[in-house]
Protein backbone atom coordinates (compact mmCIF):
# COMPACT_ATOMS: atom_id res chain seq x y z
CA UNK A 1 0.00 0.00 0.00
CA UNK A 2 1.90 2.91 -1.35
CA UNK A 3 0.77 6.40 -0.71
CA UNK A 4 -0.03 8.39 -3.83
CA UNK A 5 2.23 11.44 -4.17
CA UNK A 6 0.89 14.60 -5.81
CA UNK A 7 3.39 16.99 -7.35
CA UNK A 8 3.80 20.39 -5.72
CA UNK A 9 3.00 22.32 -8.88
CA UNK A 10 -0.54 20.91 -8.80
CA UNK A 11 -1.04 22.25 -5.32
CA UNK A 12 0.09 25.78 -6.23
CA UNK A 13 -2.50 28.34 -7.21
CA UNK A 14 -1.64 30.37 -10.28
CA UNK A 15 -3.04 33.87 -10.65
CA UNK A 16 -2.99 35.72 -13.97
CA UNK A 17 -0.70 38.69 -14.32
CA UNK A 18 -2.27 42.12 -13.74
CA UNK A 19 -0.83 43.53 -16.99
CA UNK A 20 -2.36 40.67 -19.00
CA UNK A 21 -5.75 41.27 -17.42
CA UNK A 22 -5.47 44.97 -18.26
CA UNK A 23 -4.47 44.10 -21.84
CA UNK A 24 -7.47 41.79 -22.29
CA UNK A 25 -9.78 44.47 -20.90
CA UNK A 26 -8.29 47.03 -23.29
CA UNK A 27 -8.81 44.65 -26.23
CA UNK A 28 -12.47 44.19 -25.31
CA UNK A 29 -13.01 47.96 -25.02
CA UNK A 30 -11.28 48.59 -28.35
CA UNK A 31 -13.33 45.90 -30.11
CA UNK A 32 -16.55 47.43 -28.79
CA UNK A 33 -15.45 50.91 -29.87
CA UNK A 34 -14.49 49.82 -33.39
CA UNK A 35 -17.78 47.97 -33.89
CA UNK A 36 -19.79 50.91 -32.54
CA UNK A 37 -17.95 53.50 -34.64
CA UNK A 38 -18.09 51.32 -37.76
CA UNK A 39 -21.87 51.01 -37.41
CA UNK A 40 -22.35 54.74 -36.75
CA UNK A 41 -20.22 55.87 -39.70
CA UNK A 42 -21.16 53.03 -42.09
CA UNK A 43 -17.50 52.26 -42.77
CA UNK A 44 -15.41 49.12 -42.37
CA UNK A 45 -13.14 49.10 -39.28
CA UNK A 46 -10.05 49.44 -41.50
CA UNK A 47 -11.23 52.91 -42.61
CA UNK A 48 -11.72 54.34 -39.13
CA UNK A 49 -9.38 57.17 -38.12
CA UNK A 50 -8.05 55.16 -35.18
CA UNK A 51 -6.83 52.42 -37.56
CA UNK A 52 -5.48 54.48 -40.47
CA UNK A 53 -1.97 54.81 -39.05
CA UNK A 54 -1.20 51.07 -39.06
CA UNK A 55 0.28 51.26 -42.57
CA UNK A 56 2.02 54.60 -42.00
CA UNK A 57 4.97 52.98 -40.21
CA UNK A 58 6.08 51.20 -43.42
CA UNK A 59 6.17 54.48 -45.35
CA UNK A 60 8.14 56.15 -42.57
CA UNK A 61 10.71 53.32 -42.52
CA UNK A 62 11.04 53.60 -46.30
CA UNK A 63 11.75 57.35 -46.03
CA UNK A 64 14.34 56.76 -43.30
CA UNK A 65 16.10 54.17 -45.48
CA UNK A 66 16.23 56.62 -48.38
CA UNK A 67 17.63 59.38 -46.13
CA UNK A 68 20.31 57.12 -44.66
CA UNK A 69 21.30 55.81 -48.08
CA UNK A 70 22.11 59.36 -49.20
CA UNK A 71 24.60 59.91 -46.35
CA UNK A 72 28.13 60.06 -47.62
CA UNK A 73 30.93 58.28 -45.78
CA UNK A 74 33.10 60.87 -44.03
CA UNK A 75 36.91 60.77 -44.07
CA UNK A 76 38.56 59.32 -40.96
CA UNK A 77 42.05 59.32 -39.49
CA UNK A 78 42.97 56.35 -37.28
CA UNK A 79 39.32 55.41 -36.83
CA UNK A 80 38.22 58.89 -35.72
CA UNK A 81 36.51 61.50 -37.84
CA UNK A 82 38.76 64.12 -39.41
CA UNK A 83 36.54 67.00 -38.33
CA UNK A 84 36.13 67.80 -34.66
CA UNK A 85 32.66 67.82 -33.05
CA UNK A 86 31.07 71.10 -32.08
CA UNK A 87 31.78 72.39 -28.60
CA UNK A 88 29.98 74.62 -26.16
CA UNK A 89 31.66 77.96 -25.54
CA UNK A 90 34.03 78.12 -22.60
CA UNK A 91 34.52 81.24 -20.57
CA UNK A 92 37.76 79.89 -19.16
CA UNK A 93 40.11 77.21 -20.52
CA UNK A 94 40.45 75.68 -17.07
CA UNK A 95 36.82 74.49 -17.14
CA UNK A 96 35.87 71.12 -18.69
CA UNK A 97 35.17 70.89 -22.41
CA UNK A 98 31.67 69.85 -23.47
CA UNK A 99 31.43 68.36 -26.95
CA UNK A 100 28.29 67.52 -28.88
CA UNK A 101 27.56 63.80 -29.13
CA UNK A 102 27.13 62.94 -32.79
CA UNK A 103 24.64 60.38 -34.05
CA UNK A 104 25.74 57.50 -36.25
CA UNK A 105 24.29 59.19 -39.31
CA UNK A 106 26.26 62.37 -38.54
CA UNK A 107 29.39 60.23 -38.27
CA UNK A 108 28.72 58.80 -41.73
CA UNK A 109 27.85 55.32 -40.45
CA UNK A 110 24.05 54.89 -40.48
CA UNK A 111 22.57 51.91 -38.65
CA UNK A 112 20.84 48.92 -40.16
CA UNK A 113 17.11 49.61 -40.18
CA UNK A 114 14.96 47.53 -37.84
CA UNK A 115 11.42 46.98 -39.05
CA UNK A 116 8.71 47.33 -36.47
CA UNK A 117 5.35 46.06 -37.50
CA UNK A 118 2.22 44.57 -36.07
CA UNK A 119 1.54 41.04 -37.35
CA UNK A 120 -1.60 40.64 -39.43
CA UNK A 121 -3.11 38.12 -37.00
CA UNK A 122 -2.85 40.62 -34.13
CA UNK A 123 -4.30 43.39 -36.31
CA UNK A 124 -7.33 41.23 -37.10
CA UNK A 125 -7.93 39.55 -33.74
CA UNK A 126 -6.87 42.11 -31.15
CA UNK A 127 -7.19 45.44 -32.94
CA UNK A 128 -10.30 44.57 -34.95
CA UNK A 129 -8.94 45.53 -38.37
CA UNK A 130 -11.22 43.32 -40.41
CA UNK A 131 -12.55 44.07 -43.86
CA UNK A 132 -10.87 45.77 -46.75
CA UNK A 133 -10.52 49.55 -46.82
CA UNK A 134 -12.92 51.35 -49.12
CA UNK A 135 -11.10 54.69 -49.11
CA UNK A 136 -9.84 56.05 -52.43
CA UNK A 137 -6.38 57.52 -51.83
CA UNK A 138 -5.50 60.54 -53.94
CA UNK A 139 -2.49 59.29 -55.91
CA UNK A 140 -2.27 62.39 -58.10
CA UNK A 141 -0.90 64.45 -55.19
CA UNK A 142 1.93 62.00 -54.50
CA UNK A 143 2.65 61.08 -58.12
CA UNK A 144 5.75 63.28 -58.49
CA UNK A 145 7.11 62.18 -55.12
CA UNK A 146 6.67 58.49 -55.92
CA UNK A 147 8.47 58.95 -59.25
CA UNK A 148 11.33 60.74 -57.49
CA UNK A 149 11.48 58.12 -54.72
CA UNK A 150 11.59 55.20 -57.18
CA UNK A 151 14.35 56.92 -59.18
CA UNK A 152 16.42 57.56 -56.05
CA UNK A 153 15.91 54.00 -54.82
CA UNK A 154 17.16 52.63 -58.13
CA UNK A 155 20.20 54.93 -57.99
CA UNK A 156 21.02 54.04 -54.37
CA UNK A 157 20.17 50.32 -54.63
CA UNK A 158 23.59 49.12 -53.35
CA UNK A 159 23.56 51.38 -50.28
CA UNK A 160 19.94 50.49 -49.50
CA UNK A 161 20.82 46.78 -49.51
CA UNK A 162 23.52 47.44 -46.87
CA UNK A 163 21.32 49.61 -44.66
CA UNK A 164 18.13 47.58 -45.06
CA UNK A 165 19.06 43.92 -45.66
CA UNK A 166 15.84 42.51 -44.17
CA UNK A 167 13.45 44.29 -46.53
CA UNK A 168 12.40 42.62 -49.75
CA UNK A 169 14.09 44.10 -52.80
CA UNK A 170 10.88 43.88 -54.81
CA UNK A 171 9.30 46.53 -52.57
CA UNK A 172 11.87 49.11 -53.65
CA UNK A 173 11.98 48.23 -57.31
CA UNK A 174 9.34 47.00 -59.77
CA UNK A 175 6.42 48.86 -58.32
Amino acid sequence: MQKEVTPKYKEMKVYPDRELLTWEKWIEIRAEETQHLAQKTNRPPADLAMNLLEKLREDKERKIVLEHAQIEKKPTVRGCLWEQPQRLKQSCYCKPVYEVQRTRSEQGRPRVIQHIGVPKIIQETEKGLSGSPERNPCDSLNHEYTKYREKREKDLKDKIEKIDPHRQVSIYIDK
